[in-house]
């Protein structure tokens, strides 16, 4: 429920706001699910969280520059802060049920139950309507961004959590400004490519502690198996 709410609310704040400022206020989710997860899992809020939070938004607050000098309408802002907090218990509620379940199963559902719930909204027969391309985008949205992505989802919070699932998905954004540029020829602004390195960053900092811990043990490995040797 909470996936198809949020993505409603974001195409419907799209309506009345531009899409830097929508996806730029979406993209404060890191912060709710972090906090979420601190109270709800008791996930340590460590100081390289909190510096990788602070890098991703001031990234993306550089990357979706524009969003600050275009009109903000009260109505746009409230559902996308709506969208926001839908996606923060989204998250929230996959990590806690996926306990003991198949990410794939769970997957199964949500987008069964999604589409149950956009049938409410459009005639789902609309798609004998569409031609040879239509269709080909259409089938393609639905397996590569939405079945595969979400499956890949869920699988890392099972893996990782859905704090740190949500600040390594905050990649998205370099992902896609740089695919807009070598495939849209967008232009790509100064900061902009700033922005990018703000949030690659933030994206390396919750690793460096564990790359840090498994450098050093591979070392004490080493050394214990040279003096076994001697």
């Amino acid at each position: 429920m909470f996936y198809a709410l949020q993505s409603l609310l974001f195409f419907k704040a799209l309506e009345y706001i531009p899409a830097s400022t929508a996806t730029l206020i979406l993209y404060f989710y890191p912060v709710s699910v972090t906090l979420l997860s601190v109270f709800i899992f008791k996930l340590p809020a460590s100081s390289a969280i909190l510096l990788s939070l602070a890098l991703i938004l001031s990234g993306c607050a550089l990357v979706f520059y524009d969003a600050f000098v275009k009109d903000l309408n009260i109505t746009g802002i409230m559902l996308a802060l709506g969208a926001m907090l839908g996606l923060s218990f989204y998250l929230i509620t996959v990590q806690f049920f996926l306990r003991g379940e198949q990410p794939l199963s769970v997957t199964f559902y949500a987008i069964l139950f999604t589409s149950l719930f956009y049938m409410f909204l459009s005639n789902p027969l609309k798609i004998f309507k569409m031609n040879g391309a239509q269709f080909a985008i259409t089938a393609g949205l639905a397996l590569i961004p939405t079945v595969i992505a979400v499956s890949m989802l869920y699988r890392a919070i099972e893996q990782i959590g859905s704090a740190y699932t949500s600040i390594f998905s905050t990649l998205e954004p370099v992902v896609t400004v740089g695919l807009a540029y070598l495939l849209l020829d967008e232009n790509v602004v100064l900061i902009q490519v700033l922005g990018m390195m703000f949030i690659i960053i933030g994206f390396i900092v919750p690793n460096v502690k564990y790359l840090l811990l498994e450098r050093r043990s591979k070392a004490i490995d080493s050394v214990e198996l040279n003096n076994t040797s001697v």
